[in-house]
Order: structure tokens, then sequence, then C-alpha cells
């Protein structure tokens, strides 16, 4: 029997399965490429005995690679599409299991001739005991002979409900939400799993054509594409998305912009219906809650065309919360008694700017004690950090830390900092004389002394500031401290030699640190003895550039008027907040007041005007809000 001893693979055992004569088995190119052709050929004869005309090149890629087979095992495992399985295992089972399909192969009318163009599919999902699954492909224009290869490029969307997915955006074996379109592959797929149920929307667009994609007489650039939906029945059924938002009036004075924690603003909510059916009475209710408040929370739409242009739906409201928070608005649609979707629109409170949010420049009174918060500790008898105004970066004082003659550590701690953004960055300045191996001696160059930096995240472990994710931009490490000597550090990339004075060091910090508190320190290593000199390390000026919020202050301010005809009367006329608490309050001395508080109520939005009698009105009155 022929053993496959001059082929590839093989698993263990000269015939495979084991108890037989009959096949033995082997692995690689030379294998799988018969075995997608006899597939190939077997989808050719399937669509010719199903529908009568052959498939394009482009839907038997699309077909086969629709019901491939997640490969799980060793080799294998991963997130679709990748190297060790494109988009998984031939599969012929699935490719010909009867299951209901959508299939439209480079139909004129769906061919794209200009950028932006959109075509869609609209359906419903037939089994949800089964996958749904989606697969783009089309056949590019012939590729340059250098650079990128690819021309035309097309994207994949596919709505179900209110989740939205792109193509080829996977984590393992299914489509997730998020990500980024894909702008080189020819083939897009969106897969989701048994348990997904609904009417969908699947959305090819047209990202850049550029190319001829299908020959024609006027030689203009075109794109004609292959589809297969897997698990669907194609039915006309409206279907509304989320485009935007945009804020059309403010009560902030002066106005910013965006909308602020108790601002009331007016704001145009955007739909579109990319269905293939109009809507008859379309409603929208705005979701209220503990945290909104709004004039009216629902909006006649009435009929809303098939492919319809945007539509903007406006809704006065207040959101509630604090400067920098995220508030989702969401608003949902009914057409009669039919559920259209349910849409969330995010906003974040005030605006978000950046620049210094913690500095320190040691420069305060009280020589030689550290600034609050910040503090120092030592190991085997190491001189502690503390202020000094030997050097200094700004007037008057820096802190620094003397080199040892004993092998240990001083360490240089400080504040708690919380960071709210990715792009948050530390620098400071600093001047270092540090114990060096002379370039002249026998043994490898390096640091005898020498200083690094360290971060800690939520109380976690110490890490060195690069390892734990940040780079520099100025300012980097100089050499790697020694092996060869007895300091703490040794092999450690750090500040070693001298900076010849005060030097600018510019941190990335970890991207993922935003939202985490953190703790940095200075470390300073020394070996034993001193003999190539060495003063210490001066370190001033430390900042942290980060994100934060800035709000409008709405409050108006309020006019106060005494009654001429009735002394006792103080009359106090403002414009009010909605849900805003207010306290009308009186003292009589200045000097030294105690406010007395005589009323309070909640506004209204609408301007107020409260009056107080009293057997004694003189006095002084103010308007108190939180």
């Amino acid at each position: 029997c022929y053993n496959g001893a001059t082929i590839s693979g093989g698993v263990g055992s000269i015939f495979w399965p084991n108890g037989q004569e009959l096949y033995t088995a082997s692995s690689g190119t030379s294998q799988s490429a018969p075995c997608v052709a006899g597939g190939c050929a077997l989808v050719m004869q399937y669509f010719l005995n199903t529908w009568g005309s052959l498939p394009s090149p482009a839907m038997v890629k699309a077909y086969l690679l629709n019901s491939a087979r997640y490969l799980d095992g060793l080799g294998a495992n991963d997130t679709l599409p990748s190297n060790s399985q494109g988009m998984g295992g031939m599969n012929l089972g699935t490719a010909f299991d009867g299951t209901a399909r959508i299939v439209r192969d480079q139909i004129v009318s769906d061919t794209f001739t200009n950028s932006g163009q959109i075509r869609s599919v609209t359906g419903t999902i037939a089994n949800t005991n089964k996958p749904f699954r989606i697969t783009l492909a089309w056949t590019d224009a012939p590729g340059a002979l250098s650079g990128y290869s690819y021309n035309n490029n097309l994207d994949l969307v596919v709505r179900v409900g209110t989740n939205l997915f792109k193509g080829n955006v996977f984590n393992g074996a299914y489509s997730v939400q998020g990500g980024t379109n894909d702008i080189k592959n020819n083939v897009e797929s969106v897969f989701l799993p048994p348990g997904t149920s609904g009417n969908f929307v699947i959305t090819v667009m047209a990202a850049n054509i550029n190319s001829i994609g299908v020959p024609n007489s006027n030689n203009l650039a075109n794109q004609d594409f292959a589809l297969v939906v897997y698990n669907a029945y194609s039915n006309t059924v409206p279907m509304t998305i989320p485009i935007g938002t945009e804020l059309v009036s403010e009560s902030c004075n002066p106005s910013n912009g965006v909308i602020d924690p108790g601002e009331i603003v007016t704001v145009n909510f955007a739909i579109q219906n990319i269905g293939t059916l109009p809507y008859s009475n379309l409603v929208a209710t705005l979701v209220t809650n503990s945290s909104l408040r709004c004039s009216s929370n629902v909006q006649s739409i009435g009929i809303l065309p098939a492919a319809s242009g945007v539509v903007q739906i406006p809704f006065t409201i207040k959101i509630l919360g604090n400067c920098g928070d995220i508030a989702n608005v969401s608003i949902g649609f009914k057409d009669g008694t039919n559920n259209a979707g349910t849409f969330q629109y995010p906003f974040s409170l005030g605006l978000t700017l950046y620049g210094t949010v913690f500095t320190e420049g040691y420069d305060q009174p009280g020589l030689p004690s550290l600034p609050s918060l910040w503090t120092t500790t030592t190991t085997s008898g190491q001189f502690p950090w503390g202020v000094s105004s030997n050097s200094f970066d700004t007037y008057p004082a820096s802190v620094f830390a003397s080199s040892a003659l004993t092998n240990g550590t001083s360490i240089l701690y400080s504040p708690v900092i919380h960071i709210l953004s990715p792009i948050a960055s530390l620098g400071f300045w600093h001047s270092f004389d540090l114990e060096s191996i002379p370039a002249a001696s026998a043994s490898p160059t390096g640091g005898l002394d020498g200083g690094v930096l360290d971060l800690k995240v939520d109380g976690g472990s110490w890490q060195d500031i690069l390892a734990a994710g940040g780079s520099f931009s100025s300012g980097a490490y100089t050499a790697q401290i020694t092996n060869s000597g007895s300091n703490p550090l040794q092999g450690r990339m750090g500040w070693t030699g001298s900076s010849g004075g005060f030097i600018n060091t510019l941190v990335n910090l970890p991207t993922n640190i935003a939202g985490h508190d953190i703790q940095l320190r200075w470390v300073l290593g020394s070996n034993n003895g001193n003999t190539n000199g060495g003063t210490g390390w001066f370190v001033d000026s430390v900042t942290i550039n980060d994100s934060y919020h800035d709000c409008c202050n709405t409050l108006v301010a309020p006019t106060l008027n005494v009654s001429l005809a009735n002394p006792n009367l103080v009359l106090v006329s403002f414009a009010s907040l909605a849900d805003q608490t207010y306290t009308l309050q009186r003292c009589t001395n200045l000097a030294a007041p105690v406010w007395v508080s005589l009323q309070s109520f909640v506004g209204n939005g609408s301007s107020i005007t409260v009056s107080n009698t009293c057997t004694n009105s003189a006095g002084f009155y103010r308007l108190v809000s939180p």
C-alpha cells in the first residue's frame, strides 16, 4: 500500500485514521490547494444546478470563506483573520447544508462608479440556533508592481438591531463592535454567534473607487462585488440608524460650544432610514432619568421614507452631573406599535483641555524639609533626599541626594497623582554627577552609581518607567549600571556619569494608566566606594501634563431691590436654573457676618421674584446656590 512516505505531514502513523490501510494523512499547501480547488468546483456546480449560472470568482471565494470552520487546535485558536488559519478551514458540510442564504453576485445595479456610494441589503435572521455570517468579496483592479498592491476599497458594515459591526473586526471566532475599517483586504466578513436574532441591514460602502475593477468601454473607475449572507431571509424593512448630534443653543454665558452640567441646551439628534421600506408614523421618545431633564420628551416625525436623507430631531434638555462626566442620552423610536430601535448619544460634559495638572518646584520655605506628601527612604546608610539651595532649575531650591560610599539606595517618593487621559506626560529638570567607569578602563563602560525612575499604579508593585509602558521623548537614560559592582540597581539602564548641568527629561506616561492613581519615585543607587568621583543628583521642576475639564458657570447674578413703599419688604429677582437649589440669606454685619437662611426654593428655569417680610429688614442680603 502507498504509505505517503514522500509527502509532507502525517500524524505519527503511516496510516490515519488507525485501523485501516487505505488513507494516510499529510499537510501543507501542496495538499490544501487541490482540496480547495475541488471545493471550488463543487461550488460552481452547486450554483449551476441551483440558479442555472456559474458564480463569479469573487462569489466562489466569498461562499467558501463564509462557510469556513474556525480552527481551535495547536497553532490556531486565534483571532480571525490570521496568518495561522486565514478565515478558517474549508467546510463543505456547512457550504451545502441547505441553510437559508442571501447571495448577490456582481449585480450590475450594485456596481460602484464613485467613492461614497452605498448599497444596502435588509432582511431577518432565519434561525437563532445557527450563527449569522456575512462575507463580502470583490475582484480588485490589477495592482501596482511596487508599493501597495490594492486599489479599490469597499467596507462592510452590518447592523443588527442597535449593534454595529465592521468587516474583519474580530475577537477570536466572532465579530466585535468597534474597531476600524479594513483598507487592504478584498474580502471582509462579519461572523456572529448562535442566538443572534432580529432584523438586519448590511451596508457595502465604496470607501475609495480609483481604478477599473470591471473593464468597460469608457475606461472609468468602477467596482462590483459578491455578497453571501448565511442564515438569513431577504425582506424589505425600515431601519433607523443614528447619525450624530448638533448643539443648537445653550444657556451658558458666554457659550463654549459644549454641554455643561446643569445647562439648558437644545440639541438636534440626527437619524436616517437606511432600510427598504418607509416608516409611516415614527415617534421619538427621549428616555429621562434622575440626571436628565427635558421640556418635552416626545417628538413626532411621521413619515420617514426609505433610503431617506438625514432627519434632525430637536430636544431641549438639561443634564445633571459633574464637569468631565460622560452622559449617555437615550432615544427610543417606534412606528406605531413596532419598535424601531433605541440609540444612545454620548456627551462629555464641559470642555476637555490639556495642560499642567501637577507641578512641584521645591521652592517653598523650610529647607531642608520636603514639600507636603513628598517622602524619602534609604537603605544601607545612604543619604536621604532633601531640599537644597546649592543648585536648582528654578530659584531658590531643588531636591538633592548625595552619592554615598557604601552600596544602597536613596529614594524620593512623589504624592499619589490621579491620571485622567492616555496622553499624560511627565517632565522634570535634573542635574547628576554620578560615578561612572572611565572609558579608558579595562572594564566595560557604564555606571557604578546611577539613578532610575520608577512608577506604581493603584498601589501595585514598582516598575521601571520603561517596563511599565512609558517612553522618553528627551533626556533618556544614559547608560547601563554595571553588573560588576555592588549597586542594588546593577544591570538596569539609568542616568549615570555627568549631565553637565540641568537637563530636561520628558516622559510619555503609559497609556493604560488613564483613570488610575499613580506614584513616582526617583531612586539613586550607589556602589561601595567613590573612586571615580560623583557628588549626587539634583531634581527640580516636576510637572505632569494631562487632560482636564473646564465647565461654564451657568449661574446668573440676581437683582435685589428694596421696596420704597414698604421698607420691610425685600424683593429678590433672578433668572433661575431648573432643579437648582437657591437660599435667600441675611446678616447685619459684613465685618463679622452671621448669615441666617430666610427661605429656600428650587428654580424652574424661568425668572423668579421672591419677597421677604420681616419686622426689621435693615441689613445685608445674599442669594446662595451650591
